[in-house]
């Protein structure tokens, strides 16, 4: 700041100071109030992820049910000589893997990187994706890793492998 040959600041100095003090201010505020508004819709698709992979988890439970159920009427011990019910079955079960995939998917991208890595280790161990990936599964998991990367913190990422095995429905090659 100048100072006069008194040792005291300039009027205009001053008013510098200030409004620089009120800019500098006010863009911390905006900052913070962007990177909180963003860190609560984080939160929220997170939660949403969880949730609709955790719905998932138990349907198979009431198709398995269903598969099993008796039939207990003539209507439907009919329906069951014409196939409705292994037709409906199937339907259910399609039905079920487009919704297994969207919210797998999801989890990909809005998933904390502890639980992705968890549910990969798990659809690895359980083998549920024996066959090998494609030669071009690295340019389809580049563009995952690329919107994952551009929601998520820098301390959220999830190995090529790992992503590859969720949303690909294969397993990498060595």
């Amino acid at each position: 700041m100048s100072d006069s040959k008194d040792g005291k600041l300039q009027p205009w100095a001053v008013s510098i100071f200030g409004v620089l003090t009120v800019i500098i201010g006010a863009l911390l505020g905006y900052w913070l109030s962007v990177k909180e508004k963003r860190a609560a819709l984080l939160d929220d698709a997170q939660r949403e992820a969880y949730l609709q992979v955790l719905d998932q988890i138990e349907e198979p439970v009431e198709l398995e049910l269903l598969e099993a159920d008796k039939k207990t009427t003539e209507s439907e011990a009919v329906e069951s000589e014409k196939g409705g019910d292994a037709k409906k079955s199937k339907q259910l079960r399609a039905r079920w893997v487009r919704s297994w995939k969207v919210a797998v998917n999801k989890l990909a991208i809005y998933g904390d990187s502890a639980v992705v890595k968890a549910l990969a280790e798990y659809d690895r161990r359980e083998n549920r994706h024996p066959d090998l990936c494609s030669k071009n599964w690295k340019l389809d998991v580049e563009l995952y890793q690329k919107m994952r990367r551009s929601l998520m913190p820098k301390n959220q990422g999830v190995s090529d492998e790992d992503m590859a095995d969720l949303v690909m429905l294969c397993t990498p090659p060595k």
